[in-house]
């Protein structure tokens, strides 16, 4: 749908590469999944957050080490986030949400381009 609808679908991860090109294999993906792991992109775009100390610390406990999947010292994430990029490069629609659980609909984003290419 997002293809019909002049749209490229891209998704950015902070997973090591190798960790992308895994995923991307194992699910058969439709799309391209880069990696952002220094959350240097995420950071421009505003959408990142810090886990408070004592979080870190139960993620650890339940042997989700950050350092060791992550390769960074700083407990920072991404919260998931939709875009929807005009060919000016400018956003023309965005959906940011911190509840790791909320995501964009396909049919939002299929909407938003549909919108765009109308303009």
């Amino acid at each position: 749908e997002i293809q019909a609808a002049g749209g490229v679908l891209v998704a950015i991860s902070p997973a090591p590469p190798d960790d992308s090109v895994t995923l991307n294999e194992k699910h058969n993906l439709k799309f391209v999944v880069l990696s952002d792991t220094k959350n240097e992109l995420a950071k421009k775009l505003g959408i990142t957050f810090s886990l408070p100390e004592t979080a870190l610390s139960n993620y650890v406990a339940l042997g989700k080490d950050h350092k060791a999947f992550y390769g960074s010292e700083v407990p920072e994430y991404p919260t998931p986030s939709s875009f929807v990029i005009g060919n000016d490069g400018k956003i023309a629609w965005l959906h940011h949400e911190i509840h790791h659980s909320r995501r964009s609909e396909a049919a939002d984003i299929v909407a938003a381009l549909k919108a765009l290419k109308a303009q």
